[in-house]
């Protein structure tokens, strides 16, 4: 092929190698910041694709999905929830996607149908060889189903593990559309909009119209409604009658479109919900006198499907509404996770499973305390979220990080820290001085997880340039990129692989074998790339930008300096752990005489008030500082602690003040 190709650094025309057999893009030739040569754009042929059907979703995700659940000793209906699953997904994509639309100063708020792909993907997340009660972390919480579901023994375990699939579901949708949003008022909106599509797919109840509603319309609080006996006694029914009912290959799995069959290719946001035959009669009696032949037709449709498929797989949801979550329990309470503990064993390993918040900060704050750091951090409700997000980053292959902020000091290095020791993965800074250190920490990387196979986190600051950043996305995707490795450097990685891999064919290709280590590299190194609000949008190009989206699909979390409630939940626990000097009761005794302003300081009792002052105090510094030079990292968590560690220190030297007066 005789083609030629403008050159990387000085669009200098190059021939292409003659290796190169085909050359493809996405785009059109020539619209990209680096266009390609014209008389290589009239050898293109072009392909216009048309736009993805729900049912070609539907094809292409559901048999994937519904091997995976087949796994799960105590899964029913996996046909009907793999499709339920992916409807789910789709629909949550267009919803989201609709009411969040991206902006020049939200270009991050971009919602595609590879979103689809990977929600799915990290629901595989869960083990399928966990009992159905090693999912929940609580006694009370068990208790609880018994009472709501009125079920026992196996039909109970049963609708436990359907209900542990949907609040997984309801978890990865949040992490793959919520933690992107820059504010917590938008991140809430969006998890109801999730919960309405799960209550919609799952539990067949009928879509709100404010479903899929601009996020500037206010949606109103709904308190889930609690299920009658008699649907409670439905649903034990048909539990009871366990999957001899279901009939598989069911040609309908869950069409609830509206509409003609022609029209079932488009996808439906509000779903109609499905009814029994039964209730349907009875609503046709009841507007008998009407006139109407609505419910005729529907009677008819309804009797139809009845004839072709099983009864119970149509009209009973997958789960009843007030089951999905617990009472006062928000979306956004739910947490799957690993622990956040450091170490492994071999014997108890770590699980991706539903856990508890308070378990998990306590857990982080061990961690920190046995890397040195401040355990205090780990306190914090959105430290904790964010740790819990990264190690869930680095539990698969192939998966990075986009981490963006705002203003400096939001905890996005401590964090890395955190999770990067808990994954034992190897923590690399990737420098932003000369480019021959940048070309040594991407080998260093390379090495480390082509070669030995273990997990690194490489952790890519504000200020790398635009070159690195595109040998980033080049490392990521294919293993390498032009010029990292010279011919002594592929024979001396040809050479490790043969001696440590005893076995690999010693006649095998070169070309093969760095393959495999190209593989490797893809696979195990995880990168974090921090990005500014202000980077984001005024000095990325646009095109660098999605591709770095596109990269980092797994996790794009948006980092904010603490809140209020935060900054109040670390003072309590700072001081409740604070120890006074004692003082004896000889010396009490002495205090208590004294002048009244020279009393032993009760710190305890005043710890509400204190935390709330000391808050306030902060975020009035932090405003401050917000106004006059916002590029400096002067008010950060890091210096609230230190605030913290002097007015404990003062507090302790005011009481042996008091302790020695006292003594006199």
């Amino acid at each position: 092929m005789d083609g030629t190709v403008y050159a990387h650094g000085s669009l200098e025309l190059q021939t292409l190698q003659p290796k190169i057999n085909f050359l493809a893009t996405a785009t059109v030739p020539g619209f990209c910041e680096r266009p390609l040569c014209p008389r290589l754009c009239r050898l293109f042929t072009v392909l216009a694709l048309g736009s993805m059907t729900q049912a070609a979703l539907l094809s292409r995700h559901t048999p994937s999905i519904q091997a995976w659940l087949e796994r799960f000793p105590s899964v029913e209906r996996e046909s009907l929830l793999a499709r339920a699953l992916v409807r789910a997904s789709v629909e949550a994509c267009e919803v989201v996607g609709h009411c969040f639309l991206p902006s020049p100063l939200r270009p991050h708020y971009r919602f595609s149908l590879h979103l689809v792909s990977q929600l799915l993907g990290s629901l595989q997340l869960l083990p399928p060889r966990v009992g159905s009660w090693g999912f929940v972390d609580c006694p009370d919480h068990q208790e609880h189903l018994r009472r709501v579901s009125g079920l026992r023994g196996t039909h109970l375990a049963i609708m436990i593990a359907m209900r542990n699939m949907v609040r997984l579901w309801l978890h990865e949708a949040q992490r793959t559309f919520c933690d992107r949003l820059d504010s917590p008022r938008e991140r809430s909106f969006c998890a109801n909009l999730l919960l309405e599509v799960a209550q919609n797919v799952f539990c067949c109840r009928p879509a709100p119209q404010s479903l899929g509603k601009g996020y500037e319309e206010e949606m109103e609080e709904k308190v889930s409604e609690v299920e009658s006996e008699g649907e409670l006694a439905q649903w034990e029914d048909v539990s009871s009658s366990g999957s001899e009912t279901e009939e598989e290959g069911d040609p309908h799995g869950l069409q609830v479109t509206t509409g003609s069959p022609a029209n079932n290719s488009a996808p439906s946001i509000a779903p109609v919900k499905r009814e029994t035959t039964g209730s349907l009669s009875q609503k046709i009696g009841q507007e008998e006198g009407k006139g109407t032949s609505s419910y005729k037709s529907q009677l008819n449709r309804s009797k139809n499907r009845w004839q072709k498929t099983a009864q119970v797989d149509l009209i009973s949801p997958l789960l009843l509404p007030v089951l999905l979550l617990r009472p006062q329990e928000k979306p956004s309470d739910l947490v799957f996770s690993q622990e956040l503990m450091l170490g492994s064993n071999s014997e108890s390993p770590n699980l991706y499973l539903e856990r508890q918040w308070e378990s998990l900060e306590e857990q982080l704050a061990t961690s920190a305390a046995q890397l040195k750091l401040s355990p205090h951090l780990a306190r914090c409700h959105s430290m904790a979220q964010h740790v819990a997000r990264l190690v869930r980053v680095l539990a698969r292959p192939w998966q990075h990080g986009f981490l963006l902020s705002g203003a400096r000091g939001t905890g996005r290095r401590t964090a890395i820290t955190l999770a990067a020791n808990i994954c034992q993965a190897r923590l690399l800074h990737l420098p932003c001085g000369s480019e021959e250190a940048i070309l040594q920490c991407l080998r260093e990387a390379s090495w480390h997880a082509g070669m030995l196979g273990k997990p690194v986190a490489l952790l890519v600051p504000r200020g790398v340039d635009l070159t690195t950043l595109h040998r980033l996305l080049a490392l990521a995707t294919s293993g390498s990129f032009p010029d990292q490795y010279t011919e002594a450097d592929l024979d001396n990685i040809e050479e490790h692989l043969l001696r440590d891999n005893l076995s690999v064919k010693q006649n095998i290709k070169k070309e093969m074998l760095l393959q495999r280590f190209y593989q490797q590299v893809c696979s195990h190194l995880h990168m974090f790339i921090l990005i500014g609000d202000d980077q984001a949008h005024k000095q990325l190009p646009s095109t660098l930008f999605l591709r770095l989206l596109q990269l980092a699909i797994a996790s794009i979390d948006h980092y904010e300096p603490w809140d209020h409630d935060s900054l109040v939940s670390v003072v309590q626990h700072h001081l409740e752990g604070t120890q006074s000097p004692p003082l004896d009761d000889e010396v009490q005794a002495k205090a208590m005489l004294i002048a009244d302003s020279l009393k032993y300081p009760d710190l305890q009792a005043s710890v509400p008030s204190v935390a709330k002052a000391m808050a306030l105090i902060h975020l009035s510094a932090a405003s401050y500082q917000g106004h006059l030079c916002p590029e400096l990292p002067l008010v950060t968590p890091k210096t609230f602690l230190d605030f913290l560690d002097t007015f404990v220190l003062l507090q302790q030297q005011l009481t042996l003040q008091i302790k020695n007066k006292a003594q006199r």
